[in-house]
């Protein structure tokens, strides 16, 4: 029903999704309270910060509250912007704020970098998420993309790929679906200079319909990939599909629900995964993704 529903504007949407999370508040009624540890969710650490937002243990009544509110957003978005992932939202970060700005500087390491966003556009490509600024700062720590081929997978606004070029990655692939191409191009072309924009090309990648050709890379990032179950087969694929021999993916991604951390098992009969970074400050968890070798 709520699908059906339109919204003319986007501050009556904004009104709806307030009221969408009122709701939600009052509907969660079961949490484990911070002074019960829960155990860590995919290897995070046992012990999390005091500001840690709660273990959701009514999972039914969250999942129908998280519906209502996805289906929301899915009004709010443009026909050509409802084909790609919808991100769920922690209850606690609701995401209006980050919608309605144009424009993010940020400070990677020694890098700044100007974002240009547009939710209205291009729905959730169209702005950052915690987990592209978390993969972007381990970028800059560890020296894992300098004088590699590096591809991104669902680049939206594009930091991973920018800071990847900054740090002389060999050549650096940004794919994403076409709608959100040009958002991808403009931000690529504003924080990088003529040097590195020659590394650098831009494609389309439809997960459930790849190129024939493999696209060579030693290095695959990808930020916030894991959203809903509709698009885990098509993801597992263009993994199978990428990744291969010495290929490393590197993985960043909030572990929201039992399903997501259930996406990481099933890759486990193909692939080694391993978590190598979680940040306390956004929840959010690195993996690094190989495949397994074939036993002699």
């Amino acid at each position: 029903m709520l699908v059906s529903l339109c919204v003319p504007s986007v501050t009556q949407g904004l009104c709806m999704l307030t009221l969408v999370v009122w709701f939600c508040q009052q509907q969660r009624t079961r949490v484990l309270r911070r002074s019960r540890q829960p155990e860590p969710a995919c290897g995070a650490p046992a012990s999390l910060p005091k500001n840690a937002a709660p273990f959701i243990v009514d999972y039914d009544m969250h999942a129908l509250c998280t519906t209502i509110f996805v289906a929301v957003l899915v009004v709010m978005t443009s026909s050509t912007a409802n084909a790609q992932a919808l991100v769920v939202y922690n209850d606690n970060q609701a995401p209006l704020k980050r919608f309605s700005e144009r424009k993010k500087l940020l400070e990677i390491g020694d890098f700044k970098v100007h974002l240009q966003q547009n939710w209205n556009e291009n729905g959730v490509a169209g702005v950052l998420w915690d987990s592209a600024s978390v993969l972007s700062e381990y970028l800059v720590r560890n020296n894992v993309v300098r004088g590699r081929r590096v591809l991104e997978l669902g680049a939206g606004t594009g930091l991973p790929s920018i800071v990847a070029a900054k740090l002389s990655a060999l050549h650096v692939t940004a794919t994403d679906q076409p709608m959100a191409l040009p958002l991808l191009r403009q931000n690529l072309e504003a924080n990088l200079n003529e040097e590195q924009l020659s590394a650098v090309t831009v494609l389309p990648l439809d997960w459930t319909n790849p190129p024939k050709e493999q696209l060579s890379c030693d290095v695959i990032l990808g930020a916030d990939l894991v959203y809903n179950e509709g698009v885990f087969e098509a993801l597992r694929g263009v993994l199978k599909w990428l990744v291969s021999g010495d290929t490393v993916m590197l993985m960043a991604t909030k572990i929201r629900y039992p399903k997501d951390k259930r996406f990481y098992e099933t890759l486990e009969d193909e692939f080694v995964v391993s978590q190598v970074h979680y940040d306390n400050a956004t929840d959010v968890i690195l993996y690094r993704i190989t495949r397994k070798r074939e036993e002699l």
